[in-house]
């Protein structure tokens, strides 16, 4: 079985799947709202949909944690709409990723994993493969965001053929499978 080593992640190592969402650091000037008591910051990222994915969707997930390492054999894509998962109760979770191969199955040759700090959210690329959220060391809560349409379409499944293993090791700079 291959195995990868997960690293830190970091928005360069990761700018090909999506973008990060620093939940604990809003800077320079907001907008004031709640009569003065509060600010309103704008997050900088696109929520990328087709028109036919006509429905907001914002959902709670509260997900069991799992150990490293760990066995990964399937990972999903959104073909219609980016999402976005923003940690409200969580330590640290996994990311793993991958682009689309010649016939839009996971290209494995190309997979990435990364530790996400319980600061750092996730916005994931419309058609980008990844693993179903996966919290380490205790039980996550976590808000999601995307466009849907109430269908199958929504989210597409890939049971993968060859299972790899993502070490408890964790490296620092980004690797690919080994």
């Amino acid at each position: 079985m291959e195995t990868i080593f997960p690293c830190p992640i970091e928005g360069a190592d990761f700018h090909l799947f999506g973008e990060l969402v620093d939940v604990q650091c809003v800077s320079g000037q907001g907008t004031k709202v709640n009569q003065g008591r509060g600010e309103k910051f704008e997050c900088q990222f696109n929520l990328d949909h087709f028109e036919t994915e006509s429905d907001p969707c914002i959902s709670m997930y509260k997900v069991m944690p799992s150990s490293l390492p760990v066995i990964i054999n399937l990972l999903e894509r959104h073909p219609h709409s980016s999402q976005v998962f923003i940690p409200v109760r969580s330590e640290r979770y996994l990311v793993v990723v991958a682009p689309s191969n010649s016939v839009g199955l996971p290209d494995m040759d190309q997979v990435r994993a990364f530790i996400a700090p319980a600061c750092t959210g996730v916005h994931y690329f419309p058609q980008t493969w990844h693993l179903p959220l996966m919290p380490l060391d205790e039980e996550g809560l976590f808000t999601m965001i995307m466009w849907k349409q109430q269908t199958d379409a929504d989210c597409v499944e890939c049971r993968l053929s060859a299972p790899f293993q993502v070490s408890s090791v964790i490296r620092q700079q980004d690797t690919v499978l080994s």
